[in-house]
Order: C-alpha cells, then structure tokens, then sequence
C-alpha cells in the first residue's frame, strides 16, 4: 500500500472516530432527563408555602409534562440522526432547530409559571426561592428519573 493510499485510510478512520465522538458527546449532553417541574425549589419550602403554591404546580402540570415530552422527544430525534452511520446534514439541522423550538418552549412556560408563583409568595419567601435558583448545584436535589412525582 502506497504512503498516499495509507495517509488516506488513516484520514477517514480519524473523522470517523471524531465524528462518533462528537455525537457520543452530544448526545450524552442532549438526552440528560429535563428537571421536574419546581419540584425541587417546592421541597426546600415551609409547609405553609408548599400548600400555597401547590395548586398552581398541580394545574401547569400537565402542560408542562407535555412540554417535556416534546423536548424528550426532539432530544431523541437528534441523537437517532446523529448516531446514523451517514450524517444528513439537512436532517440534522431541522432536528436542532426543532430542538431549540422546544427547548424554548418549554422555558418559556417555566418562566412563566415560576412568574405566577412568586407573584404570590411574600417577600421572604421570594428570597428563599431567589438563593435556590442561584445556588442550584448545591441546593438542588438529583433528578429521580421518570418515576418521579413531580
């Protein structure tokens, strides 16, 4: 086998494996369960406050969840296309941008719905919810997977 002919062999196995890779990379990033719906900030609440804000989680809960699903589901398309042994780019592409759509989506409604709480929670209160969301690595609790209630 000639230099060229070896370089050549030794150039496309080096882009494949990058391009497994990458796509190993992303999809570990991209296919990471959403959080569940406040479930944690709820949690580290008084009793009182917990009762106070459960009926409003409990009534954007089933449009969350569906939210979710649409974005677990945008998720796996784009981890089916980018794991194919040909990489379409077109496909590729439609499946970020409907990834972003999603995502996007889905946070804004959780934008909104974490609006409406703290509208009704009191001053101190708001400052507890506040330090949860600045701290959430080490106030936030680990996902609990699909089974979880919340």
């Amino acid at each position: 086998m000639s230099r060229t002919a070896l370089f050549k062999v030794v150039l496309i196995l080096s882009i494949a494996l990058n391009l497994v890779f990458v796509g190993a990379i992303a999809g570990h990033f991209l296919a990471r369960p959403a959080p569940p719906h406040f479930g944690w900030m709820v949690r580290e609440m008084d009793q009182q406050t917990r009762e106070q804000i459960e009926p409003v989680l409990r009534e954007r809960r089933v449009k969350s969840r569906e939210l979710r699903n649409k974005l677990r589901t945008a998720q796996r398309h784009f981890h089916q296309l980018i794991n194919e042994p040909e990489l379409d780019r077109e496909k590729v592409a439609t499946a970020l941008a409907q990834l972003r759509v999603s995502s996007g989506n889905f946070q804004k409604a959780l934008h909104t719905d974490m609006l409406d709480i703290l509208e009704t929670l009191e001053p101190e209160q708001r400052h507890k919810v506040a330090r949860l969301l600045m701290s959430p690595g080490r106030q936030r609790p680990p996902h609990r997977g699909p089974a979880s209630k919340n």
